[in-house]
């Protein structure tokens, strides 16, 4: 599945009038044993709605959805980045972001850990554990 590359971060959807598809390039585990990728699509015509799905696959396998953002109507958009593969692993690694459009509220970002194989999906407290590590 070859596609150019797009953020899947911070998808705008203002000044665009039709609904849009955007597609993160494949992202491929060590020994190319998994794959994944990021879809997001935004309804502009309903005010910015933003769903961000997170599809992954074992080499040879269909794909299948182990991460969903739902939209909001609260004006708050949504994307997600691939990080990476966790080496010799089944580990993915992905960023999300919450925003809201027209607000000085600061942005949510998390990063999570995804067992490609279960889908159980870990999110790690960032801020705890920075803060247990803040005089090394």
């Amino acid at each position: 599945m070859n596609r150019p590359s797009q953020n899947t971060l911070s998808v705008d959807c203002h000044g665009n009038e039709k609904p849009q598809r955007v597609l993160s390039s494949v992202a491929l585990s060590e020994g190319e044993t998994w794959r994944a990728y990021v879809e997001v699509n935004v309804q502009s015509n309903l005010g910015c709605l933003h769903t961000t799905r997170l599809w992954v696959a074992k080499a040879n396998h269909p794909y299948r959805l182990v991460y969903l953002v739902p939209p909001k109507r609260d004006r708050a958009e949504n994307g997600m980045e691939i990080l990476g593969w966790a080496r010799n692993s089944r580990m993915l690694l992905a960023k999300t972001e919450l925003w809201q459009y027209g607000s000085d509220a600061p942005d949510k970002q998390q990063v999570l850990a995804l067992d490609a194989a279960t889908g159980e999906v870990y999110e790690p407290e960032l801020e705890a554990m920075l803060q247990d590590h803040k005089d090394k």
